[in-house]
């Protein structure tokens, strides 16, 4: 194929998308209009979008400032990928990056730490549970409970809408954060969107990079290592890996853990790192000697250790006693904070422990800690609210299980 021939397929490719957008935009299509919404953020009622603004569209969610620059990269690219290309992660931290790296397709971040709070509604529809989703984010990290929800839903048509897209490829390392989100993707690749002709699916999930020492995540690698993993551990993702992602997300969502454990009892041969995630996950149910997560009680032992810490020692901390690394900062407040308010974590100055302040907080350990702990107390007796693992609601003693 000549440049030029190259170059008009190219085009030919984005005046279809282009038009598939505006035709969607005039049926009133919602999330065509949240698509628009997300990079013309202050639409007037009137607005019909033309096709240059359509364009822009498409390259804003490539992740270029301008059609141009992204025109450009698409002609630069070298055939890794296309404009009908989507990539799937649960953050933006590779974004840049993949361009960077020559790649042109749109890229979907959904961000919600399906590693933490309640997942009792995850086998409802993606609207219940985006509902229940919004309502955990908007507690626990101070959101606004319209903006949360807004958040998921304009995250979340990054794979229910995928119109045009003839490659999807999820990226994804070996953390909770990350296998917990992959099998809900394959849930609703397998549920939700089954009855709608689906892409090509393609995988690239890692939980060593070469040359990488001490590898936590697709966050530390540099373009030219996230370019290496497209052309070496890219995977086509097969059937039986799709029926894995189901269960394994049926299974999470399930009131007792039972279901779950007897999952990763029986290897999940097709996605070694999901099952590995999912047995860290379950160590995040109550221990029988003290009642605390596996998460809970490293924080707990941190402190004790340090004596004194602030929240970025402690975070520091933290990622050296834990086995499979996968919280963020604010992810660490929410585990802390139901600590502090149960008495086992002490705070100075004695205020009130916001997510605004609490990172200049010097924390420690408290009395009460310290005999929780060594197994003197169930934290369960102290426990101020209910915490979720996955669809497993654990209440304070007194209140249910």
């Amino acid at each position: 194929m000549t440049v030029v021939d190259h170059r008009q397929r190219l085009l030919q490719d984005i005046e279809q998308q282009c038009r598939r957008l505006l035709r969607g935009f005039d049926q009133d299509d919602a999330l065509v209009w949240q698509r628009f919404k997300a990079v013309y953020p202050a639409l007037a009622a009137d607005f019909q979008p033309s096709m240059a603004e359509a364009r822009q569209v498409l390259a804003a969610e490539a992740g270029f400032a301008s059609f141009e620059r992204w025109l450009e990269r698409l002609l630069e690219n070298g055939g890794l990928d296309s404009v009908r290309t989507r990539h799937l992660r649960c953050g933006h931290d590779i974004q840049v990056r993949l361009k960077e790296a020559g790649l042109v397709g749109s890229f979907a971040a959904l961000t919600d730490p399906l590693c933490i709070g309640p997942l009792t509604q995850g086998l409802t529809t993606p609207s219940q549970f985006m509902d229940e989703r919004a309502a955990y984010i908007s507690e626990t990290f101070d959101l606004a409970l319209p903006a949360a929800r807004l958040r998921l839903e304009n995250e979340y048509q990054g794979l229910l809408d995928l119109r045009g897209v003839e490659q999807l490829v999820i990226w994804c390392e070996h953390d909770t954060y990350d296998q917990l989100s992959l099998a809900y993707w394959l849930y609703l690749l397998a549920t939700a969107l089954a009855d709608q002709p689906l892409p090509r699916i393609e995988l690239i999930a890692v939980d060593q990079v070469p040359g990488v020492e001490d590898f936590i995540g697709l966050g530390q690698l540099s373009a030219q290592q996230l370019r290496w993993l497209w052309q070496q551990s890219r995977r086509p993702l097969t059937l039986v890996q799709l029926e894995a992602g189901r269960q394994a997300w049926r299974a999470l969502c399930q009131p007792e853990a039972e279901s779950l454990a007897q999952l990763t009892q029986h290897c999940i041969a097709s996605l070694p790192l999901l099952e590995r995630a999912l047995r860290r996950h379950l160590k995040e149910l109550p221990a029988s000697f003290n009642g605390l997560g596996l998460t809970q009680h490293l924080i707990l032992q941190a402190l004790m250790d340090a004596g004194q810490a602030t929240a970025s020692v402690l975070f520091s901390r933290l990622q050296q006693l834990e086995p499979m690394p996968y919280l963020g900062d604010a992810m660490l407040w929410q585990v802390l904070i139901p600590l502090w308010q149960s008495g086992l974590v002490v705070a100075d100055p004695a205020a009130e422990m916001r997510l605004h302040n609490w990172h200049s907080m010097a924390l420690s350990l408290s009395a009460t800690g310290r005999q929780v702990l060594e197994g003197e107390v169930d934290y369960r007796s102290l426990m101020k609210t209910p915490r979720w693992v996955g669809g497993v609601t654990i209440l304070p003693q007194g209140e249910g299980s």
